[in-house]
């Protein structure tokens, strides 16, 4: 499969939680943020925005006020009310009225992306002037630029993102912008694949070479015209590729190692339930669209490429915090989990958490002065709450397994049995509701509710009493025969903290027979908890996890199915060895020694 192919099916690399066990009982948590601390993270930088709030000025208050939203803050709060209040002196005016240069063009897409997340409706006037002006302020080649110059690539970053807020509060923007968008960046990409700040000079961060930050920028920019352009190209590319993941998973000779998000069948179920993701109608009119869906797809998966290979975790060339938000919308637009095989949001969110200062700040942006910290604090923010992500509904539904509340614990205390995160404090709280009724819940479960009913069966084991799962092990077996993967694994995961060896053979089963990559993985780390073997015979937690991003399918399926071979030789092995005499007659063990001696 191609780089570009992929853009167009989540990566399904999901991260394990990575449980170490020293003796029988002493447990370790994979190196990665997790839930509880990146709450904390935020509620420390919400706090921080609110105590210097009023030493911003107005620029940097119209981002930290959305950063304020994106954090939970309602619109009613004192900083963003006043935010509000000062767009409606600025662009009620008409859009001719409106003359945008450099950072106003930051300044007026910030302010389209917060009137249309508090009340679209209401703010329709202003967001459609917003528009209008950020229309006519653009360069002919359809860029943006500090001043009349022939484009840079950031500039023209937050003009797309002011055009993209307006469009799904209903204005129309013709295609001809989102035309010319691609065609700047079709023309400015460099030969490498990557993009510049100001394309053609030696000035700014890089001095004319790639950088992260642009090169993540064009992908974005370039992913939201492509939406408006070929809607329903990429609309029947997700959908094709769902489709072949159903049908494929109902022949069991589903393709390996990629997860696509379940779709909706048709244009009308894909807007339905969720009024933020984006409207795929655009007016229809004489011009000529001049750019392609496949030299779309030929440029961003250069471009991915490119960030493939130079990933950091700390960008090294150009402003640091501006990376985290551009590097989370880039991933949330073209639906990428893996950058340099690696989960760019759990290596980057520790390196973030691990920056942030004792009062709530990060001090890393270029763009602060004056003793406070609001870009870096409001970028932070946007980062760590995936706020693009969850604007498109395409949060991953990985970390509810094994990245639930308490995986980690830093900032949490030595009792971890009943405990919750308030306003960045802990308070004591009893787990979720009995047992029997979140499998009951996981069972009728799908989408958005699956992630959230994960979360709370992984809280209730890990905060409960867990001998409440010695009577539910029959409904968790059950659900290792769902068709869905999430609830296959889900299962598997709680079978595995049962500590019933006598459940072993439904991951060995898993090993053998289960078409799902993740639910491979979660097999295997069940046997490893079940047998106090932390290293799992040196097999590696994840098959693919150290594949090349832009390796084929079939490759990936060969990685895939030799760990199987192994997996299945030392599990198979181990429990032969094991387990109990009078089972040895018992048709499970009888046919595991058949297949391992088809196997050799």
């Amino acid at each position: 499969m191609s780089v570009a192919s992929r853009l167009w099916s989540k990566i399904g690399m999901i991260l394990l939680l990575a449980i170490i066990l020293e003796g029988e009982s002493s447990i370790h948590p994979c190196h990665a943020a997790d839930n509880a601390a990146i709450k904390q993270s935020v509620s420390k930088a919400r706090d921080y925005l609110h105590s210097t709030f009023g030493k911003y000025q107005s620029n940097r208050k119209l981002l930290a006020a959305y950063a304020l939203l994106k954090a939970g803050d309602p619109p009613t709060s004192p900083e963003i009310a006043g935010v509000l209040a000062d767009i409606e002196k600025t662009y009620s005016v008409g859009s001719e009225q409106l003359v945008f240069r450099g950072e106003m063009v930051y300044e007026a897409g910030v302010a389209a992306m917060l009137l249309v997340e508090v009340d679209a409706e209401k703010y329709q006037p202003m967001i459609e002037n917003i528009a209008n002006a950020l229309l006519n302020d653009r360069r002919e080649n359809g860029s943006w630029d500090y001043r009349r110059g022939d484009g840079d690539t950031s500039v023209t970053q937050y003009g797309c993102l002011g055009l993209w807020a307006a469009a799904r509060a209903g204005v129309e923007i013709p295609d001809e912008a989102w035309d010319k968008i691609l065609q700047w960046h079709f023309a400015t990409q460099l030969s490498d694949g990557g993009f510049a700040y100001t394309p053609g000079k030696a000035i700014g961060p890089g001095q004319g070479a790639p950088t992260l930050n642009m090169t993540g920028a064009a992908i974005g920019s370039m992913s939201i015209a492509a939406m408006y352009l070929f809607p329903e190209q990429m609309g029947q590319a997700k959908r094709a590729a769902a489709s072949q993941k159903k049908a494929e998973s109902a022949e069991e000779t589903r393709k390996f190692g990629v997860l696509d998000r379940s779709l909706p069948e048709s244009e009308e179920e894909q807007g339905a339930g969720d009024e933020n993701l984006p409207i795929t109608r655009r007016p229809q009119g004489p011009y000529k669209v001049r750019s392609s869906f496949s030299e779309y797809k030929q440029h961003v998966a250069a471009a991915v490429n490119w960030m493939n290979g130079h990933f950091e975790v700390v960008n090294s060339t150009g402003p640091k915090m501006y990376y985290y938000y551009t590097l989370e919308r880039m991933t949330a637009l073209t639906e990428i989990d893996q950058l340099a095989g690696q989960d760019w949001f759990d290596v980057c969110s520790e390196a973030v958490i691990g920056r942030q200062l004792s009062d709530g700040s990060w001090n890393l942006a270029v763009h602060d002065g004056g003793g406070v910290f609001p870009v870096g604090t409001s970028f932070g923010i946007l980062f760590l709450t995936r706020s693009t992500a969850k604007l498109l509904n395409r949060m991953p539904g990985r970390s509810a397994i094994g990245g639930g509340l308490l995986a980690g614990g830093r900032g949490l205390p030595d009792d971890l049995k009943q405990v919750d995160l308030e306003q960045g404090d802990v308070k004591a709280r009893e787990p979720s509701g009995p047992l029997d009724e979140l499998l009951r819940d996981l069972s009728k479960a799908g989408g958005d509710d699956l992630f959230e009913v994960q979360e709370k069966i992984v809280e209730k084991i890990q905060l409960g009493d867990r001998s409440e799962l010695v009577g539910q092990t029959d409904q968790l077996v059950k659900l290792l025969d769902r068709p869905e993967p999430q609830i296959r694994r889900t299962a598997m995961w709680a079978l595995g903290r049962s500590d019933d060896l006598s459940l072993v053979r439904y991951a060995i089963e898993a090993i053998l027979d289960d078409p799902d990559t993740d639910v491979l993985i979660e097999a295997h780390a069940a046997l490893c908890w079940f047998s106090r073997r932390p290293d799992g015979f040196g097999l590696p937690d994840n098959p693919i996890a150290s594949l090349s991003p832009d390796v084929s399918d079939e490759d990936r399926k060969a990685a895939v199915d030799k760990w199987r071979r192994q997996a299945v030789k030392a599990w198979g092995e181990w429990y032969l060895r094991v387990c109990p005499y009078e089972e040895r007659d018992d048709p499970f063990v009888i046919s595991l020694k058949r297949r391992l001696s088809a196997r050799g």
